[in-house]
């Protein structure tokens, strides 16, 4: 994988390092399209407040006419912190996209604290950037990974790595290199980063699966199997998903991440079913009819055919296919009885309806 690499001094304490990669760019997920140059870094310090522990290294991945090249600025003792963090902010660019593993959390404020407590300006703040642990942290339940560190959803794509350690194990590695420096210590060191930093761009084909679930668009197709008994409702991907994931909600929803596609099957009832009023003073009760009437058109009806509506008379009635009510959809929510706790909805006819089921069912999950 690496084309050649080199170490630097610079006439400086600080010890850099860049290689080429032989790999390939990686097809973007929409956020990241349109970037003048992303830059994935991780940073590895050694503890977790900027004004108690102290930066030590910062890797960075860049594509640049058309192949990846890959950045340590390394500090081998605590008073080289300073060179590397004005080595990195020199090396950031008008028009970068900073990509991260849990770096808005972290290592976007510990650079920017340790910035401050040098009065060194820091660029950060000016520069966007996307982080891929919060992106898929929102969407953890439809992955089922055991744990949200980045080693645990490299397993979850199939990556293998050949570092061991936490970066919390490395901290009394790099001070045992201060005292007496030792390659294979700063192997090890240099390692854990340089993997953290090259599994960034490996992980973008979770952004795929959040992509989709936050932004589905139209769907691609919409049709009832040939009992009515499920709708289907299908998207387009414009990468293909890592990893064939398929989901089913306790209404029955099945959702089927694979190939190009992500396929909804909902389940759906025929009958009829009623749609409550929540204002029932408003509405008179025609027990003819067993339905409710607004009382501006109720007045019309001889008294002898109304009365007053209560809560479990205030209702309409609609007869035909249903599926599973969604909350925060904002479609009418129909039921059997007044105080029945399983709620649908109508199933209309058109586009409409499927892509706004559709789109609410994704946002929830």
């Amino acid at each position: 994988m690496l084309a050649r690499f080199w170490i630097h001094c610079y006439n400086s304490p600080m010890t850099v390092i860049e290689k080429d990669m032989e790999t390939a760019f990686p097809v973007l997920p929409k956020e990241l399209e349109g970037a003048r140059r992303l830059v994935f870094y991780d940073i590895e310090t050694t503890g977790l407040s900027a004004y108690s522990s102290s930066l030590y290294l910062i890797g960075a991945l860049t594509y640049e006419e058309g192949r990846g090249r890959f950045y340590q600025w390394f500090a081998p003792s605590l008073s080289c912190e300073l060179e590397i963090l004005r080595a990195f902010f020199r090396f950031l660019r008008p028009g970068d996209l900073l990509v991260s593993f849990n770096g808005e959390t972290f290592d976007r404020n510990y650079l920017t604290a340790c910035a401050n407590q040098y009065t060194e300006d820091c660029p950060l703040s000016g520069i966007p950037s996307v982080d891929l642990l919060r992106k898929i942290r929102k969407h953890k339940d439809v992955f089922g990974l055991p744990g949200l560190r980045q080693k645990a959803v490299e397993r979850f794509l199939g990556i293998e790595r050949e570092d061991m350690y936490t970066g919390g194990e490395l901290i009394a590695m790099y001070e045992q290199y201060t005292e007496a420096p030792d390659p294979r210590l700063l192997k090890l060191l240099l390692l854990h980063n340089e993997e953290d930093v090259l599994g960034m761009p490996a992980l973008l084909p979770m952004l795929y699966y959040t992509d989709i679930l936050e932004d589905p668009g139209r769907p691609e197709e919409v049709y009832r199997n040939k009992n009515g008994s499920r709708l289907i409702i299908s998207y387009r991907s414009p990468a293909p998903f890592k990893k064939t994931l398929e989901l089913t909600d306790p209404t029955g929803i099945r959702t089927l991440f694979q190939d190009h596609t992500l396929t909804l099957s909902v389940p759906c009832v025929y009958g009829e079913l009623r749609f409550f009023f929540p204002n029932f003073r408003d509405y008179y009760y025609l027990p003819v009819e067993d339905r409710a009437i607004h009382k501006k058109l109720g007045r019309f009806v001889d008294k002898e055919y109304r009365v007053q509506a209560g809560p479990d008379t205030c209702f309409t009635k609609r007869s035909g296919f249903f599926v599973p009510a969604l909350s925060g959809s904002g479609l009418p929510c129909y039921r059997e009885a007044y105080d029945a706790k399983t709620q649908y909805h109508f199933l209309e006819e058109g586009e409409s309806f499927p892509e706004t089921y559709g789109k609410a069912f994704l946002s929830s999950l």
